[in-house]
């Protein structure tokens, strides 16, 4: 119904990415979030389809790659038994922003109030598991998708230099993305 932003948008599978990562499947899906942030948290706690699953504010990750290479190294450092949280959802959002404090990654990167565009990423066993955890989500939380909110511009690179504390001589040596993925990768060393 026009006006009604309470109903579920018709997601299509096309419309989530899904990379092998080891032997799990990362689902990716990104877009304006039109419900209210409130209902996603829900919804995310919510999910018991096997499939660990976090959302993240996408003004926040610096591109696919971004939350790949967090995904990536949250789940081999956990699978190594060294992980500074109890849950994977929160070793992601602790990856992805690059710190080992929640309370400081949930603040860099994770959703909050004024959130309005989102990446929401489901981690499971098959890629069929992955893509049920994110079409779940997408039947009770209204996303429009839009992979183009993960694309780089002034405005985002300035938030991002200043919420991972990038250096302009930084940035004369290699892209934004790239030194971000060097201080997830530091992380990993902790």
């Amino acid at each position: 119904m026009p006006g009604n932003t309470s109903s579920p948008m018709k997601i299509h599978m096309k419309e989530i990415k899904v990379f092998p990562i080891g032997r799990k499947f990362v689902a990716i899906m990104s877009g304006h979030l039109l419900s209210p942030v409130e209902s996603l948290m829900n919804q995310l706690s919510d999910v018991r389809s096997g499939a660990v699953v976090q959302a993240l504010d996408a003004d926040s990750v610096a591109g696919i790659s971004h939350v790949l290479h967090a995904v990536y190294l949250a789940l081999s450092g956990w699978e190594r038994g060294k992980r500074f949280t109890r849950r994977l959802e929160l070793e992601i959002l602790c990856y992805a922003a690059a710190d080992h404090q929640i309370s400081e990654a949930i603040a860099k990167v994770g959703i909050s109030s004024r959130t309005k565009r989102v990446v929401v990423v489901s981690l499971a066993e098959s890629r069929e598991g992955a893509l049920e955890a994110i079409t779940k989500i997408s039947r009770q939380v209204k996303i429009r998708i839009d992979f183009g909110i993960l694309k780089m511009n002034p405005s985002k690179q300035k938030r991002l230099r200043n919420l991972f504390k990038i250096s302009k001589e930084e940035m004369k040596a290699a892209s934004i993305e790239e030194l971000i993925m060097e201080k997830i990768a530091s992380l990993s060393l902790l």
